[in-house]
This record gives C-alpha cells, sequence and structure tokens, in this order.
C-alpha cells in the first residue's frame, strides 16, 4: 500500500511527532527520548542452567542490563527466570544478597571455572596464534582464560600484557613492539 492509498502524507504522518507541526520552525520529539525506560529482561533469551558458561551467561545478561536501562531492584526480581536448573541456589542465597552486582560475583564463584590455576596457565601457554587465527580472536580467548584465574590468583595487569603478546604470531611481533602492544579488551 503506498503512501497515497493510505490516505496521509506517508512519512511525515508516521513520524508527526519528529516534524514542524505548528510551523514554529521547531522540530518536536517524542517525550520519553533521552530518558532511559524502564524495562525488564522478558525478552532477554539467555538462560544459564547452571553449567560451567557462566562467564559468558553474567557479561550478557550484564550487557543486556545496561543496554536496556533496566533497574537493579527489577533486575534482583527478574534474576529467577534465567536461571533454570540453578533456581535452587537462587532460592538458597536470595535472602542474603542486595545488589545486582553481588549476585554477579556469587553466581560466578558457584559456578565459575573448577580449574585449578596451574591448569588454567596450562591451557594459556600451550598454544602460540597460528597463521590462521585472527589477532582479535586469539587474544579474546587468552583473555577469557585469564579471567578463569580465580581472583586472588590472577596476574597483575603489566604480566597479563606480556603473556598475551609473547604467544602473538612473530609475524606480528615483527610489526608491533612490545611497548606499542597495549590491548585491553
Amino acid at each position: 500500500m503506498d503512501d497515497e492509498t493510505r490516505g496521509g502524507n506517508g512519512k511525515k504522518e508516521r513520524h508527526a511527532s519528529y516534524y514542524d507541526d505548528d510551523n514554529t520552525g521547531r522540530t518536536t520529539y517524542p517525550a520519553n527520548i533521552g530518558r532511559p525506560a524502564t524495562s525488564s529482561f522478558s525478552k532477554c533469551t539467555v538462560r544459564h542452567q547452571g553449567g560451567d558458561y557462566v562467564l559468558e551467561f553474567t557479561n550478557a545478561v550484564q550487557i543486556y542490563k545496561d543496554c536496556k536501562h533496566i533497574s537493579e531492584q527489577i533486575a534482583l526480581m527478574g534474576l529467577p527466570m534465567f536461571l533454570e536448573k540453578a533456581v535452587t541456589w537462587w532460592k538458597s542465597i536470595k535472602n542474603t544478597i542486595t545488589t545486582w552486582d553481588e549476585v554477579m560475583d556469587t553466581l560466578r564463584k558457584a559456578f565459575g571455572s573448577t580449574k585449578a590455576p596451574y591448569q588454567v596457565l596450562n591451557e594459556i601457554f600451550a598454544t602460540e596464534q597460528n597463521d590462521f587465527t585472527l589477532t582479535e580472536r586469539f587474544i579474546c580467548e587468552k583473555l577469557a582464560l585469564l579471567v578463569e584465574l580465580q581472583e586472588d590468583r590472577r596476574m597483575p595487569e603489566p604480566l597479563q600484557l606480556d603473556t598475551r603478546y609473547c604467544l602473538l604470531h612473530r609475524c606480528i611481533k615483527k610489526k608491533l613492539a612490545k611497548t606499542q602492544f597495549n590491548w585491553k579488551l
């Protein structure tokens, strides 16, 4: 159906609030532009079943919460819909936790990696970047492994950078001096 058969001005009719309707030279906008909407997790499809992918889950939920401007109170109320098999865990601790950050930290601790630090380090240093792996992907993989280390066992940031740099492909290291490498993802 074209604009004429609808009996309107097409774009102007559909987006009337964005136009100079009163001929004053001012453009009008909907009242809620620039204001965060009250939102919820109802359309978020991420789920955590209690498995090993807790870091991916918590990152995805946090990004969704931030993008949709979901308040902490609503986020806490909506948390059970994500947990499926982990809902028993949530029921046992929900009265002891008051903030979203506490929930995310506790979830990571409860369902995070059970690898010993030496196993994580072994995985990190097991492979160097090959000819076929994109640098960004390689760095992300190594960073994901570094994050698996328990907080009290994590390397200081300069050592993490050194670790990622030393595992880069030799051609990249020839073109990029270590002092220029500052890849923080």
